[in-house]
This record gives C-alpha cells, sequence and structure tokens, in this order.
C-alpha cells in the first residue's frame, strides 16, 4: 500500500510542535519506542507505517489491530521520518488528555524546572523508569514531552513513566507535607546525610539552575559531592537525576 502526498505532508507536519497541539497527535519511530507503544500505550496508537520486508517484527502482537497497519517502502519511510536513518516502522499516536494528579506513593518524586533540551528530558524518563517511578512532574517551561527527540531518549519509558506538568508552588500548597529537595552545589552531601527520608527531588535548567521561583519556596538544598581535585562546575541534568534517585531512594530503604 502506498502512502499519499496528503498523508506524507500530514505525517510531516508532527515533527512540529503546533501541528502536533493542532491535530493531537505526535510520531514514535524506531522498533524498540513503537514495540513499547504497543506494549504498554496501544489504546493510543492511531496508524502505523511498517517496511513490508520487516512485517513479522509486530506479527501476532495481541495489541496490534490489523486494520491500523500499512506496509511501505524503504522510500516512502524516508520521505515521512525524522529521523537520518529510518528505522524500519514509524507509529502516530494520539496525545493523552492530561493525567488527573493524585498524591505520589513513593518517598521521592522528580520535579523537573526548565529542562529545555529534548534529548536531557527524555533520558531523565528513562532515569525514573529505571528506579520504578510511575510519574515525572515538570514545570510549564519544560521541553515538551511529545517531541520526537524526548520519545527517542526515552527508549519508551514514556509510555510507563507519566508526565505530569504542574507548578510546584501548586503541588507544595496541595501537599505542604513533602519537602521540596532543590540540587545545588552549596547543598548537604546525599551520601552524608540522614535527615532525608522523601520528597520532591528538584532539577533544574541546564544552564540556569533551579528558577528563582523554586527557591522562594521553603526547601533544602541537596548535592552531589564531588571528587577530590574535580574543576568541574556541574553536572548534566541527566547525570544528575540518576545519582540523586540512586543514592536518596537506596539510602531511604
Amino acid at each position: 500500500m502506498s502512502i499519499s502526498t496528503n498523508q506524507i505532508k500530514y505525517i510531516a507536519s508532527l515533527q512540529s510542535k503546533k501541528f502536533r497541539k493542532k491535530y493531537g497527535k505526535f510520531i514514535v519511530e524506531g522498533e524498540k519506542p513503537v514495540k513499547e507503544a504497543l506494549d504498554h500505550f496501544h489504546n493510543y496508537i492511531d496508524h502505523i507505517y511498517l517496511l513490508e520486508e520487516s512485517a513479522e517484527l509486530y506479527e501476532g502482537h495481541p495489541n496490534l489491530d490489523p486494520k491500523l497497519l500499512s506496509l511501505i517502502n524503504n522510500k516512502e519511510l524516508s520521505r515521512i521520518s525524522g529521523l537520518k536513518t529510518p528505522n524500519k516502522v514509524l507509529a502516530i499516536c494520539d496525545i493523552p488528555e492530561q493525567t488527573i494528579i493524585q498524591k505520589p506513593e513513593e518517598k521521592f518524586q522528580l520535579y523537573l524546572d526548565q529542562i529545555n533540551d529534548p534529548g536531557n528530558f527524555g533520558t531523565i524518563i528513562r532515569i525514573a523508569d529505571w528506579f520504578g517511578l510511575k510519574q515525572v512532574f515538570v514545570s510549564p517551561e519544560c521541553a515538551e514531552v511529545w517531541n520526537p527527540k524526548v520519545i527517542q531518549s526515552s527508549m519508551g519509558a514514556v509510555f510507563r513513566v507519566k508526565v505530569i506538568e504542574e507548578n510546584l508552588k501548586e503541588l507544595t500548597e496541595k501537599w505542604p507535607e513533602i519537602p521540596v529537595l532543590v540540587s545545588d552545589m552549596d547543598g548537604i552531601d546525599i551520601f552524608k546525610t540522614k535527615e532525608i527520608s522523601g520528597g520532591w527531588i528538584v532539577i533544574g535548567n541546564e544552564s540556569h539552575g533551579v528558577s528563582q521561583e523554586i527557591r522562594n519556596l521553603p526547601h533544602q538544598k541537596i548535592s552531589i559531592p564531588k571528587g577530590e581535585g574535580s574543576q568541574m562546575e556541574s553536572l548534566n541534568a541527566a547525570v544528575a537525576s540518576g545519582i540523586l534517585l540512586a543514592g536518596l531512594i537506596h539510602k531511604s530503604f
């Protein structure tokens, strides 16, 4: 089955946030991310475009509706793909409605403040999934979760971890008993303190750190200690997220 010029234009438009918002759809590309979408997000799959020679990839998958599948050739895939090297399959999914916020069950929750880089954003979602978090909270200024680069870098974790956009001040008003833990060079060493047993772990912007609005909230500064002789001024936001979660979650058991 070939795809029309209008279909190609429509799919290509979904690389833009403007048209993702207009149509309420987003793109998933690659064998693993589409498999994860089928496993955990199948109710939102609108259509799948798959190379003819790769049809066996999802054959017999219990969540695959054959009516939503179109077999295409390499040339057609390259025309609809946003990747330099298209990877076998592309899916169009519906953007779900914002999740109703429930009080977090886990002791620690990630709060991302103005994380603009889609690669960092997706990697942090992947890290959250590794540590068993069911949701990640983000400020309205963060990158869009349905950006194709976020989807790719999350490696499918975005279909298991709910990303909830909410102002941290409003969250603290709902649940004032949950402390705010701001990642800061001047904070207490997470590997030495025994005082912290839960809270919002706030990861700030890649260049400017945590916003002043959040620093105006009652909070505790936490830090990852440098190695002796280190001259580095900061850590990548995703790397810092992983270290903080590893240090705090395992210490709390």
